[in-house]
């Protein structure tokens, strides 16, 4: 019974302690402040998104807005193939892609590490689709992050600043993607996803998502003048709201419900335990009344007396107390944790801390029943003797 609560107990506080380093890295972005706009790749919605965008900042409590084809922490496997010659097939690189407008850097506050930002002054930093009658576009500029400048083979973000690749495959458009910026590596996704290689591509065609970031103040009228101005430029499609948070609690929610699951397992499990030792220290004290009569007549103090039960109840305990920690320091380390591409450091003060909760607990239970014992008068215990 103390092995499995001790394994429970352990399980759980390392995995509250792995949901706790998820949420804190997940603040690369602002949740709470990112209202998020469905639909914008629609038709009849998608026509009227500049003046959408004008209208939204025109607002007094939005600062920038966006759009894209999806947004972090969106479990998307929307991804291209690349390579550094077209149709080179065997060494194509698979990228992330995200497609967005010139603002989406600023909105989401994500730096150029080298190069520059997109711009509107450079119809070249526009994916322009093909259109009958017109020539096909020969260049499009891009931003990358660095994990994808490594997969290229360059030896650093200042050597693949300003190259150029294409999609590999052949029967693709023969379009050269320039590099103009390039990012550090962030993990965009959000855990237990792991870090991509990403590309950055303004193509209105692929937006679908806007991105309203927002000051904080007066919150509740700010979400009320972005719904007035969606139902007066879109008037004939509902408008479909959250912030960014929600879309990080889409996976959150998950762990904190194995969270509670393991935890409330631990916390029955702790419990029979202690059931279990309550009786058993009951019992052996109870067994041992004359024993202990026989001590305190010879001079044994009560401390003394506590101390002689507790170790010997402690030596059972200790026994699985050993295996217990070892086993969850496995499960946990090479188990759990391996779901995750970032973790926490070690598992080992977590489950030491449980170990020792649960031993200082059994400790305050048997010495209850020694102490019980050892203050009651010796005579009751020898009287028949």
């Amino acid at each position: 019974q103390f092995g499995i609560a001790i394994l429970l107990a352990s399980g759980a506080a390392v995995i509250y302690a792995q949901n706790l380093f998820v949420e804190s890295n997940s603040k690369i972005f602002d949740r709470e402040n990112i209202i998020l706009l469905d639909r914008i790749g629609r038709t009849g919605v998608a026509e009227k998104y500049e003046t959408l965008k004008a209208e939204l900042q025109r607002i007094p409590g939005v600062d920038m807005v966006s759009v894209s084809n999806n947004v972090p922490f969106e479990q998307s496997s929307s991804t291209n193939t690349y390579s550094l010659v077209q149709g080179d097939l065997v060494n194509e690189i698979s990228l992330l892609i995200i497609y967005n407008d010139h603002d989406f850097m600023a909105t989401y506050d994500i730096l150029i590490m080298l190069g520059r930002d997109f711009s509107r002054e450079i119809a070249s930093d526009t994916y322009r689709e093909e259109v009958e009658g017109e020539d096909r576009q020969e260049s499009v500029n891009i931003i990358l992050n660095r994990m994808a400048t490594v997969q290229f083979g360059w030896d650093s973000p200042e050597e693949a600043l300003g190259k150029s690749f294409f999609y590999s495959d052949p029967d693709s458009p023969n379009i050269e993607h320039r590099i103009v910026g390039i990012i550090e590596d962030i993990n965009y996704q959000g855990m237990p996803s792991r870090i991509r290689p990403m590309i950055f591509v303004v193509r209105p065609a692929g937006f679908q998502t806007a991105a309203v970031r927002v000051s904080g103040e007066n919150m509740s009228e700010t979400i009320t003048q972005i719904d007035e101005v969606w139902n007066r430029v879109n008037p004939d499609f509902p408008l479909v709201r959250s912030f960014l948070d929600d879309e990080f609690m889409q996976i959150y929610r998950i762990l904190q419900g194995l969270a509670g699951i393991l935890g409330g397992f631990a916390m029955v499990a702790v419990f029979v335990a202690f059931i279990g030792l309550f009786g058993l220290s009951a019992f052996v004290t109870r067994a041992r009344t004359k024993e202990i009569g026989l001590r305190k007549v010879m001079g044994a103090d009560v401390a003394g007396i506590i101390r002689l039960v507790v170790y010997q109840i402690s030596i059972p305990v200790l026994a699985a107390i050993i295996p217990a920690t070892l086993l969850a320091w496995a499960a946990m380390t090479f188990g759990y944790l391996q779901l995750f591409p970032e973790r926490i450091s070690s598992v080992v003060p977590f489950v030491i801390v449980a170990a020792v909760t649960v031993l200082v607990l059994a400790w305050c239970i048997v010495s209850y029943h020694a102490w019980r014992v050892a203050r009651t008068n010796p005579i009751h215990a020898l009287r028949y003797e």
